[in-house]
C-alpha cells in the first residue's frame, strides 16, 4: 500500500472523517486488527494493526488520526520516502511546507497548516540520526485532524524553526 500523506486529509486510501467501519473496508483485508483500544473518558478509539500499518485513532467514531511509522513501506510526502530522508532535511521540507515555523513540545513537532505532527526526530537539542545504532528507532509522522492541536495547546509549545539546530553526527542520549 502506498502511504502517500496528503495534509489535512489523511494519508493513502485513508482520510480523515472516515467511519471505523470505512475504515475497515479499506484496510482488514490485507491487516486486519491486532489490537483496539478504548478511552471511556473522552470515548477515543485507537486500533493497532501490526508494524506494516498505521495506526488509527478515532474521536466520536470517525477517523481522527493517522500514525505512519518507519516500519511502513511506500510512506512519501510530496513523493519523497519521508524515513529514508535525514530528520533535519525532512523537517524543513515540513516547515517549508507549512508555509511558518512549527511548534515545538513534548517530543513531538506540529506543523499545525499541514495537520501534520512528527514525534521522534528531535529530541529538543539534537535531530535523530537513523543511521545511529545506539537506540531504537521511534520516529513517527500524524495526520491529524485540526481541531487535534487547538490554539490553547500551541500557545504551550516552543516555536521550532529547524535552521535555528544544528544536525548532529551521533544520537547518543
Amino acid at each position: 500500500m502506498n502511504w502517500d500523506i496528503r495534509p489535512t486529509e489523511g494519508a493513502g486510501s485513508l482520510s480523515l472523517g472516515m467511519t471505523i467501519e470505512n475504515v475497515s473496508k479499506v484496510l482488514d483485508l490485507k491487516y486486519p486488527v491486532i489490537e483496539r483500544a478504548s478511552n471511556p473518558a473522552d470515548g477515543s478509539v485507537t486500533e493497532y494493526r501490526g508494524p506494516s500499518c498505521a495506526i488509527c485513532h478515532y474521536r466520536e467514531a470517525l477517523l481522527s488520526g493517522i500514525d505512519l511509522r518507519p516500519s511502513m513501506v511506500n510512506v512519501t510526502f510530496e513523493g519523497i520516502d519521508v524515513f529514508s530522508m535525514g530528520s533535519k532535511a525532512l523537517l524543513a521540507l515540513l516547515e517549508k511546507s507549512n508555509g511558518k515555523e512549527g511548534f515545538y513540545g513534548f517530543g513531538f513537532i506540529v506543523f499545525n497548516k499541514l495537520s501534520v505532527s512528527a514525534k521522534g526526530f528531535f529530541d529538543g537539542k539534537k535531530f535523530y540520526d537513523p543511521t545511529a545504532i545506539d537506540r531504537e528507532d521511534e520516529r513517527s509522522l500524524g495526520v491529524f485532524d485540526q481541531c487535534e492541536f487547538s490554539e490553547e495547546i500551541l500557545s504551550i509549545l516552543n516555536p521550532f524553526k529547524s535552521k535555528n539546530f544544528r544536525e548532529s553526527t551521533h544520537n547518543r542520549s
